[in-house]
């Protein structure tokens, strides 16, 4: 994932499936941002899942698309 601007962070929590000790850990690996979730590659994809340890949630429950949703292009 890309690094985010600096200082900017959006609330992840608005995310479907995303609670707080979950950001905590998108966080803890640079995920921080709307955008930087809905960029995610596939092999971003399996990072996270791995990250969070809940196979296949990110894909389940749509995060890219929830987030790419909430970007604004």
């Amino acid at each position: 994932a890309t690094a985010p601007p600096s200082g900017n962070t959006d609330d992840l929590t608005r995310i479907r499936g995303i609670g707080k000790v979950i950001e905590r850990k998108l966080h803890e690996l640079g995920i921080k941002t709307f955008r930087q979730l809905a960029d995610l590659s596939a092999a971003d994809v399996q990072r996270v899942n791995q990250a969070i340890d809940f196979p296949g949630r990110v894909e389940r429950e749509g995060w890219v698309e929830q987030a790419r949703g909430l970007t604004s292009r």
